[in-house]
């Protein structure tokens, strides 16, 4: 089974040197990630009220949903959409209450453009994935 994207993370952020750092994005390399890094870094705006949520008690590996599925579907909080703003908000109260209490995390992060995760810049992304268009 592939990492959850919150593992990775985990695991960047245990790395003790910038080369260590990148070194971790490179060697956990997947289409999900760097589509991650893409909405997170990439011109793509969210418009979408982040509700109160109760994160999932299931362990990791057992719950209902993963962000790895869930990112091919984020368009539709994208401040283009014509969804209505409660439409959106109740979707999204659904995924997060369904994915593990980490990656829950990891997607508010997305949505508001920041993970409040030291050293993870847009620039050592680029050093990790130079073609990626961010």
């Amino acid at each position: 089974m592939k990492k959850l994207i919150c593992e990775i993370i985990d695991e960047f952020k245990a790395a003790q040197t910038r080369v260590e750092k990148v070194y971790v994005l490179q060697k956990n390399d997947c289409s999900d990630l760097r589509l991650f890094f893409y909405l997170l870094y990439g011109p793509m705006k969210f418009d979408v009220q982040i509700p109160e949520y109760r994160p999932a008690p299931e362990p990791i590996g057992m719950n209902w949903t993963y962000l790895h599925s869930e990112l091919k579907k984020l368009g539709r909080f994208a401040d283009t959409t014509q969804l209505p703003p409660e439409k959106k908000t109740s979707l999204l109260l659904v995924i997060l209450e369904s994915l593990y209490k980490d990656e829950a995390e990891l997607l508010v992060g997305l949505l508001k453009k920041d993970l409040g995760i030291k050293y993870l810049t847009p620039k050592v992304v680029k050093e990790a994935f130079e073609d990626l268009k961010i």
